[in-house]
C-alpha cells in the first residue's frame, strides 16, 4: 500500500470507529488486513460465475470491485476514483478487443489499439486489464490476491481458445491496463494534500462537528483532474445567505431539519440508515449505485436485453460520471465551506441537539449523496431505461431489500435520507440533485451515449 493510501486508511478507520461517517457505533467494521503477503488470507476467494460468458466476466469484476471498496474501507472520494479507473480498464480492453468495437474516447488516455490480424478474446483482455488496474490502485496484499485469483479464473476459462489467442489477449489486456494506470497516475492523486490550514473565520463557515470533531476529509479533492466533465460545466448557485435571524431564509432551512427530526417515523429512521453507506460496512455511495446497476443488468441479461459490451460500457459510463460528479461536488463544498445543520441548530436553537445520523466531516453544500444519486440515476435511466428494480445492497447490514419504480425514485429517496438524517439542509439536496443530473448529461453526451 502506497504511503498516501496507508494514511487514508488510518484516517478512514478512525472516522468509521468514531461514527463520523454514519450513525453511532457499528458492529460491521471491516476485517483487519494482513501484515505481509504470507499472512493467512482474510478475504474470501472470488469465484467466477459458472457460465463463464462474457457478460458473466463483466459482472464478476463489477462485483469484485465494489467488494474491494468495502473491504479496504475506501473513503467515498477514493472509492469513486478507484471505481472509475477500474471500470475504464475493463471497458477499454473489452471494447478494443471486440471486432468492430469502439472504446470510449477520453482526452489524455492513450491506449494501444488491438493488433491487426490477431484474434483476441475480449473477456480475457478485459479481465487482465482491469486486474492490472486493480493491483495498482488497491494494492494491499489481500486486494492483489483477489485480483490475481479472479484474473486466473477468467484466463483459465478461455483455454478452449487457441493458445495464441489467449496469449495475445493477455498481452493486450496488460498493455491496456498499464495505459489506464498511467492515466490515473497523472491525475494528481499521489501529491494531493490531506490537510488544510484553517481558513479565516467568517459567519456560517464549516467547523468540525460532534462527536469527534474531526479534520475535514479530502479538502483538496476538487483539485484532481476530471475524466470527462468539470464543475464549471454545471454551475451551482450559491447557498442561501447565512443569517441567524429567526424567520430568515437560512433560519427556515435549518428549522426544516430541526422539525424533520422531531417528527421522524420509524420508517424514516430506517430510510436514513439504509442510505448512509459507511466506508467499510457498505460499498460506499458510489459502490451502492454500481451494485444497483449490476443487479439491474443481471435481470436484463437474463431477458436477452444486454450483451457484454452493453454491460462494460454501462459500468464504465456510470463510474466515470460518478467520479466527475463527485469531483464537482467536492469543489463546490470546499468553495462554499458551509456549516452543517448540527452546528447552526446548536448555536441558535438548542445547544444539546443531535442529528439522527452522525455528521460526516466536510462542508454541507451541496449534498454529495444527492449529487451522486442523481448522476447515477440519470446515467442508468439513459442506458437501461426507466424501469423498476430491487436494491439488495442493504443485505450487507441486514436491511430489508427495497424495491423502486425507477432509478429516479431511488435517487430521490437517497437524497431525502440526508435531510431525515439531520445532516443536510433542504437547499443542499436541491443543489446536489441539479448538479448530478447536469453532470450525468454532460458525460453521456461527451461519451456519445443516449439518443
Amino acid at each position: 500500500m502506497a504511503p498516501r493510501q496507508r494514511r487514508i486508511a488510518l484516517i478512514i478507520g478512525f472516522l468509521v470507529v468514531g461514527g463520523l461517517l454514519g450513525t453511532g457505533c457499528s458492529s460491521d467494521l471491516p476485517e483487519s488486513q494482513p501484515t505481509s503477503t504470507t499472512a493467512e488470507p482474510l478475504y474470501p476467494a472470488p469465484v467466477a460465475r459458472p457460465a463463464g460468458a462474457p457478460t458473466d466476466v463483466a459482472l464478476d469484476w463489477l462485483d469484485l470491485h465494489i467488494d474491494l471498496v468495502r473491504r479496504e474501507s475506501l473513503s467515498p472520494p477514493v472509492a469513486t476514483r478507484s471505481l472509475a479507473y477500474l471500470a475504464l480498464g475493463l471497458e477499454q480492453a473489452f471494447d478494443r478487443a471486440t471486432p468492430g468495437g469502439e472504446a470510449f474516447v477520453i482526452a489524455g488516455l492513450e491506449v494501444p489499439s488491438a493488433p491487426d490480424g490477431v484474434t483476441l478474446d475480449p473477456a480475457v483482455a478485459g479481465a487482465v486489464s482491469t486486474a492490472t488496474v486493480s493491483r495498482a490502485l488497491i494494492a494491499s496484499p489481500e486486494a492483489v490476491r483477489s485480483a490475481d485469483l479472479l484474473e486466473a479464473q477468467h484466463v483459465d476459462a478461455a483455454s478452449q481458445n487457441a493458445e495464441s489467442t489467449v496469449a495475445a489477449s493477455v498481452a493486450f489486456g496488460k498493455a491496456v491496463g498499464d495505459a489506464v494506470v498511467g492515466f490515473a497516475a497523472a491525475d494528481g492523486f499521489d501529491s494531493l494534500p490531506q490537510f488544510r490550514d484553517p481558513p479565516p473565520d467568517r459567519p456560517g463557515q464549516w467547523v468540525p462537528t460532534p462527536p469527534s470533531f474531526a479534520y475535514p476529509l479530502e479538502p483538496f479533492w476538487g483539485d484532481l483532474r476530471p475524466i470527462i466533465a468539470a464543475d464549471a460545466d454545471c454551475p451551482v448557485p450559491d447557498p442561501v445567505p447565512y443569517d441567524e435571524t429567526p424567520g430568515s431564509a437560512f433560519w427556515n432551512e435549518a428549522m426544516a431539519v430541526y422539525d424533520a427530526k422531531a417528527a421522524l417515523t420509524p420508517q424514516e429512521k430506517a430510510t436514513a440508515r439504509y442510505w448512509r453507506d459507511l466506508p467499510g460496512t457498505s460499498f460506499t455511495p458510489a459502490g451502492h449505485w454500481v451494485h444497483i446497476a449490476g443487479r439491474a443488468m443481471e435481470t436484463d441479461i437474463a431477458e436477452g436485453k444486454l450483451d457484454a459490451q452493453d454491460v462494460v460500457r454501462t459500468y464504465a459510463a456510470l463510474a466515470v460520471a460518478q467520479h466527475d460528479a463527485f469531483l464537482a461536488n467536492w469543489t463546490v463544498k470546499y468553495r462554499t465551506d458551509l456549516l452543517r445543520p448540527v452546528t447552526y441548530i446548536r448555536l441558535v436553537r438548542d445547544p444539546a441537539w443531535d442529528s439522527q445520523l452522525n455528521t460526516p466531516p466536510f462542508p454541507a453544500y451541496p449534498s454529495g449523496h444527492s449529487t451522486g444519486s442523481a448522476t447515477s440515476a440519470t446515467v442508468l435511466t439513459t442506458l437501461l431505461g426507466d424501469r423498476p428494480f430491487t436494491d439488495t445492497a442493504g443485505d450487507l447490514n441486514e436491511y430489508q431489500e427495497r424495491s423502486f419504480p425507477s432509478f429516479a425514485a431511488a435517487a430521490a429517496e437517497a437524497s431525502n435520507s440526508r435531510l431525515l438524517g439531520g445532516i443536510h439542509f433542504p437547499m443542499d439536496l436541491t443543489a446536489g440533485t441539479e448538479q448530478g443530473r447536469c453532470m450525468a448529461g454532460v458525460v453521456i453526451e461527451r461519451l456519445g451515449l443516449g439518443d
